[in-house]
């Protein structure tokens, strides 16, 4: 059990983009409405940090919340989606973040009134933490307005791997020659900020940048993800709104256009370029274009894949690689409608295209998924329209189809009829088929159905990667899950639907796909009335990130929504289990002997003397007769009679005899047994 027991009633949301694992599945990172822990700040959520502690008698997991102190939100600020909340992914361990924060963190007086973003090193420590100001304004003498930036705050874009390097978005003149209302790009720089969307002639981009190739999200909209950074921080990519030409700055001291035409015969009409993704270390930049910037390059209008090289010296005139090559003939229109993404050292990329573009296969009569690997193209599979909007990185919703660091393909399809042949039944909505999830293998060029049953009964429910319930209105950030691993073997996904017999309930559960074995295994129990949802795994996979109501552990003590770690060798023992109740003749405590019948006697017969009864209490002195009579015990009580000597002996023998019969009674009732041995 990752989150505390002690939620405060709360649940752990069950966001995809704020739940996320170390690299090493040390730590975690996951939100929930309700604050609890050692909460210092809030904001529509509370951020928190869980760390693997190993510590025997505990649940192994320890539990402090992240986020930062902040004054109350007004209420255009909760519509308009500016709460305070770390931005994008964390660094690989989890120790470092960028929040946006509402109110200031530091004594910074000139932007104390505006929207603000911030570094904080230490997340894995609890307590309040420590901030680096990154969107300050080092060139301004006075303080900014009242909230001027409210309705487009600062946005986070990427970082290099170390956070030494952080590129954002904002209106704001914060450098140099920025534009007053217009979307610069800037970078920070260990603490340096600078402008970065600067032109090769020196000057700054007159009429807005981007980051990348997208602008950053409006209302309630979703960030793309891109590397528009490269992992150490020397290249940043923008796109001038102007022009809609690409750039590379460079060490942030000099500026190539990458779009521009090294073309040698029949030039091409100029035409904007649209940047996709980039490999990580920045050394292969994908971009489409409908101009012909090689001499390759098909004149027209269809927009064209490319590949720019930045190994190579800028003027080098083969930085530029065709890659949407038609080796068909007779195609009307091989447009590319959009880029999938890429692996991690851009050996590989996956692009949609409107035409066939490989000989043998399939006509195309919609869309189809191609891959780029090392100079050659392979057919995937067919794609419907609609199909589109769920991968091309420029429609914004490019979440539910991933690329493995090693170029394997995760893709996510309502075909009806997928790829493998399967049947993907009806479930509704817009899309009609049901959505499956497929695995692509960029070495074998296989493809095999994840989520599909294997009875090879018609699909029932969708299958997922992604999960936004019960997110409210939260500004929604770049990181998405990691489903596949870094070498393509398994794959974690939801569905509703039953592959396994043990999945009773009929609601979404957590599978991992074997891709050796080729056959899906339940990670939740299948047996909970609620859904359960997978959110996050290394890249390794030795843990597998998922939230249950169900209570899998001793530890868990409510029916909220918690975060599991389903972890390879692991797992700590649950708390000592409380005594069970005591029952039968056994459980009973022995039996309390009962208390002494006293009897009382006279203080002549008990041979006591006078102020002393002689049973060990104490009584008063004797009052004495008075003259002419005598003291004689008469039917059991002492009283003083006139003295008659003869029948001093009768009424001995009588008081002898009754006191004889009540210390047989009062035997008799010790021990349970007459004179005769009777019960």
């Amino acid at each position: 059990m990752v989150s505390h027991p002690d939620k405060n009633g709360g649940d752990v949301l069950r966001a995809s983009q704020r739940i996320r694992v170390a690299v090493d599945g040390s730590a975690a990172g996951f939100d929930s409405f309700i604050a609890s822990a050692d909460v210092a700040g809030t904001g529509l959520a509370v951020d928190y940090v869980s760390q693997r502690t190993g510590v025997p008698g505990t649940r192994g997991w320890s539990v402090h919340a992240i986020s930062p102190p902040q004054r109350a939100m007004s209420f255009a600020a909760v519509l308009l989606s500016v709460e305070p909340a770390y931005q994008n992914s964390f660094s690989a361990d989890l120790s470092k973040g960028v929040v946006r924060a509402w109110s200031p963190l530091t004594d910074a007086p000139n932007v104390a009134e505006v929207a603000n973003l911030y570094l904080r090193e230490d997340l894995r420590r609890a307590g309040p933490g420590t901030y680096q100001l990154v969107s300050s304004c080092p060139v301004c003498v006075s303080p900014f307005p009242s909230r001027p930036n409210l309705a487009r705050p600062p946005v986070l874009k990427e970082t290099s791997s170390d956070f030494g390097h952080i590129l954002f978005e904002s209106r704001l003149p914060l450098a140099p020659d920025a534009s007053s209302g217009l979307n610069n790009v800037y970078e920070w720089d260990h603490g340096t900020l600078r402008l970065a969307s600067i032109l090769p002639d020196g000057t700054p981009v007159a009429g807005g940048a981007v980051a990348g190739g997208f602008r950053a999200s409006g209302l309630f909209g979703a960030h793309n993800a891109q590397r528009s950074i490269s992992s150490d921080g020397s290249k940043v990519f923008f796109t001038d709104l102007a022009t809609s030409n690409l750039y590379m700055r460079l060490n942030g001291t000099e500026t190539v256009q990458l779009n521009a035409s090294e073309r040698r015969a029949g030039a091409d009409a100029p035409a904007p370029a649209q940047f996709y993704d980039a490999s990580t270390s920045g050394s292969r930049v994908f971009f489409t274009s409908q101009e012909a910037l090689t001499n390759n390059a098909p004149t027209g209008g269809d927009r064209k894949l490319y590949m720019y090289d930045t190994t190579k010296p800028a003027i080098d005139p083969q930085n530029l690689m065709y890659l949407s090559v038609d080796r068909e003939s007779g195609q009307v229109s091989n447009d590319i409608e959009g880029v999938i993404g890429t692996d991690s050292d851009g050996d590989t990329v996956y692009f949609i295209s409107s035409g066939q573009l490989v000989p043998g296969e399939p006509p195309i009569t919609q869309n189809g998924v191609f891959a780029w690997h090392d100079g050659t193209i392979s057919f995937v599979s067919l794609l419907q329209g609609d199909d589109i909007a769920e991968m091309s990185r420029d429609q914004g919703n490019a979440r539910q189809t991933q690329v493995a660091a090693n170029g394997d393909l995760l893709l996510s399809l309502h075909a009806g009829v997928g790829p493998t042949g399967y049947d993907q039944g009806r479930c509704g909505g817009s899309f009609g088929a049901c959505r499956e999830l497929y695995l692509y293998r960029i070495a074998t060029h296989a493809i095999s159905c994840v989520s599909c049953n294997p009875s090879g009964r018609p699909a029932t429910a969708d299958a997922s990667i992604i999960v936004e319930s019960g997110a409210g209105a939260l500004s929604f950030t770049a990181h998405d899950p990691s489903a596949i691993t870094s070498d393509g073997s398994r794959v974690f996904f939801n569905t509703g639907e039953a592959l396994v017999p043990e999945d009773r309930n009929g609601v979404s559960d957590v599978y991992e796909y074997d891709a050796a074995a080729r056959r899906p295994y339940l990670i939740s129990s299948g047996t909970d009335g609620e859904p359960s949802y997978f959110f996050d795994a290394p890249p390794a996979a030795y843990d597998i990130l998922f939230v249950t109501r169900e209570r899998l552990v001793g530890w868990d003590v409510d029916d909220a929504y918690d975060l599991y770690d389903a972890r390879v060798g692991g797992g700590f023992p649950d708390p000592p289990a409380a005594p069970l109740p005591c029952t039968g003749d056994h459980c009973q405590a022995p039996p309390v002997p009962m208390p002494p019948v006293w009897v009382p006697g006279s203080e002549t017969l008990n041979g006591g003397n006078e102020g002393d009864s002689g049973n060990g209490r104490s009584r008063k002195r004797a009052k004495r007769c008075r003259r002419g009579r005598v003291k004689r015990v008469v039917h059991g009580t002492v009283r003083c009679v006139k003295r008659a000597r003869h029948h001093v002996r009768r009424h001995v023998r009588r008081g002898l005899a009754a006191l004889q019969k009540l210390a047989g009674l009062a035997t008799a009732v010790r021990t349970g047994k007459d004179q005769e041995g009777n019960r």
